[in-house]
C-alpha cells in the first residue's frame, strides 16, 4: 500500500511538472507527449512488464529551471543542479483509463 501511495504521489507530481513545464513554452513550440492506445489489460501492480508498456515511448524527465526562478529558497536549492536522479514516464490508455508509468533510479539505495 505504501508503495501505491508513493507511485501516485510521483504521478501526480509528474503531470504537475508537465503541466507547468508546457506553460513556458510559445505558441507552436509545445512538446506533446504521446500516449499509446492499448486493448491489453494493464495490471497495476509497480511493473511497466506487459507489452504495450515495451511499444510507447519513454519521456525522459528534464529539469525546467524557469519555473522555480521565483520559488522559496527552500524549494530552490532542490532544483539548483538540474534533475538529480534520472527517470522516466510512459503513457497508455484505454477506453476507461489513462495509465502512467514511471521509472526512477534511485542511487541511495543500501541493501542491509
Amino acid at each position: 500500500m505504501k508503495s501505491l501511495h508513493l507511485a501516485a504521489t510521483a504521478a501526480a507530481a509528474i503531470i504537475a511538472m508537465c503541466q507547468s513545464g508546457c506553460s513556458s513554452f510559445g505558441h507552436g513550440s509545445r512538446p506533446e507527449i504521446v500516449a499509446n492506445y492499448t486493448r491489453q489489460p494493464i495490471v497495476l501492480d509497480g511493473k511497466l512488464d506487459e507489452i504495450a508498456w515495451q511499444k510507447t515511448p519513454a519521456y525522459f524527465l528534464v529539469h525546467a529551471r524557469k519555473q522555480y526562478e521565483n520559488a522559496h529558497p527552500e524549494t530552490q536549492k532542490f532544483f539548483r543542479k538540474g534533475v538529480a536522479e534520472p527517470g522516466k514516464v510512459k503513457l497508455l490508455w484505454d477506453d476507461k483509463y489513462l495509465y502512467i508509468g514511471v521509472e526512477f533510479e534511485d542511487l541511495d539505495i543500501v541493501a542491509e
